[in-house]
């Protein structure tokens, strides 16, 4: 009996400690929850009219784009023609009729003899196989097999055929190769920028080629897997510039032929043109521009990207390979007066609306009603004539405005690894800690608890063995 009532007495002490740390832990926990605001997380988050308010411009999605030629010229080499030097740059300005490279034309006399000879053989054949038909032709009358004779006048004059197509294709040859004899510069057949220019093909790598500013060795050996390629130099014409940009995969659906766009400056957004989308391909891109692409998804290198290219109104200011951002044009620049705000801010009831909002800010929630005025349907902005000011504050209506309810301008966003308590409100570190200290307690309490059970069983065995005695 004595035991009994000593294990009574001992837990009814240790749990009484526990139930007084507990308390303690309580009152600690929400006084730092009192501290940190109180009833703070039912406040509704409210934000100042004029950071909403739409009327300096809507922001809409916006691609990287850079400016082109409309126009390229390619300059190509024949077979056997070699380039003796270059006399540009990737990237030179050039004028019609610029020297822009000159061909080796130190074997174009021995080809010019050459095509000589075989233009001259080409004749002589073309002479003695008609000279044969007449023959021919003489004896078929009086062959005893003129079918054999007709097929072999066809076969001659197929022959002539094609002599003569192989004598026009040798005069055009030698045509050039006189000029390249004569003058062995070629000349630029535009106005325009040097865009590419072969190396692979330059005289078997020992051709001069100039180091001045603005080469770019590294591009040039590039174009020197070229592959089959007779294209030895390409120009960008002068002239009007359109703009190249891609979209992604996800935002394809944004971009159609015909949509009208703001071409900004990437310096100066005040800076702009406008144009329209002039086409859009349909398979993707293989190369990687840096700098190009939805300026929402840079971070995306798995989706496929396509360009769409746009026709500008008027290009002036704009420099051939500069940088820009293109966004589609829905009016976001035509200035707006008062107060234009998301539609997604106003509440209809019953041909009435109204809005969430206080005067002030730490004010009390009210249910305000307003006028409405015109709808830009584009934007998705409503404009308020009268219920609001721009020094009002608006909450964006979801299940926690009520009326009376308190608001706050500070929108609380827990960090990694905090928990949300009921009514929005951060868990304190502290607390977390408290829990923590309180299991320890509890445990250690019923350790204790154990340990004093065990020894006074010990005591009560004792006690009993004694008397036993």
């Amino acid at each position: 009996m004595r035991v009994k009532e000593l294990l009574s007495q001992h837990r009814k002490a240790v749990i009484g400690t526990a139930v007084a740390l507990l308390a303690v832990a309580c009152a600690v926990f929400f006084g730092l929850r009192a501290l940190g605001g109180g009833d703070g997380g039912d406040a509704v988050y409210v934000q100042k009219v004029s950071n909403v308010n739409a009327a300096g411009g809507a922001t809409t999605n916006r691609y990287a784009g850079v400016t082109e030629a409309q126009k390229v010229e390619k300059i190509d080499l024949s077979s056997g023609e070699t380039i003796k030097q270059v006399y540009v740059n990737k990237g030179d300005h050039v004028k019609k009729g610029d020297p822009l490279f000159e061909y080796d034309n130190s074997l174009s006399e021995i080809k010019v003899q050459q095509a000589e000879l075989e233009i001259e053989q080409l004749n002589t054949t073309i002479e003695n196989d008609t000279g044969q038909i007449g023959e021919l032709e003489k004896a078929r009358s009086s062959s005893d097999d003129p079918l054999a004779i007709s097929a072999e006048i066809q076969e001659l004059q197929a022959a002539i055929a094609q002599a003569k197509y192989d004598l026009k294709l040798k005069e055009t040859e030698l045509k050039k190769l006189r000029e390249a004899v004569t003058d062995p510069k070629a000349t630029a057949p535009i106005d325009g920028t040097i865009q590419t220019i072969n190396t692979s093909m330059i005289g078997g790598g020992n051709a001069d080629v100039p180091s001045g500013e603005g080469e770019d060795a590294s591009s040039l050996e590039a174009l020197a897997g070229a592959g089959e390629s007779t294209t030895f130099m390409t120009i960008l014409a002068d002239g009007n510039l359109r703009i190249r940009c891609k979209v992604s995969e996800q935002n394809i659906y944004e971009v159609s032929t015909g949509t009208p766009v703001i071409v900004r400056s990437r310096v100066d957004d005040n800076i702009s043109w406008h144009g329209t989308i002039s086409s859009v391909e349909s398979q993707p891109t293989q190369d990687g521009d840096e700098g190009m692409g939805d300026m929402g998804d840079m971070g995306d290198t798995t989706a496929s990207n396509y360009n769409f290219y746009i026709s500008l109104d008027e290009s002036d200011g704009l420099m051939l390979g500069q940088h820009v951002t293109v966004e589609m044009d829905f009016g976001q620049d035509t200035a707006k007066e008062g107060i234009w705000l998301d539609e997604g801010w106003i509440i209809h009831d019953n041909g009435a609306a109204y809005v969430w909002a206080t005067s002030k800010e730490g004010g009390s929630l009210e249910q305000r009603s307003v006028m409405l005025g015109e709808t830009d349907e584009n934007l998705g902005l409503v404009q308020i004539v009268q219920g609001l000011e721009n020094t009002d504050y608006i909450a964006w209506p979801d299940e926690s405005c009520r009326k009376g309810a308190s608001t706050t301008t500070e929108l609380v966003i827990p960090d990694e690894g905090e928990e949300m308590l009921d009514g929005g409100e951060v868990m304190p570190d502290d607390a977390e800690d408290l829990d923590m200290e309180l299991e320890m307690s509890e445990g250690a309490e019923a350790g204790d608890t154990a340990v004093a059970e065990s020894a006074l069983e010990g005591e009560a065995e004792a006690a009993d063995g004694g008397e036993g005695a």
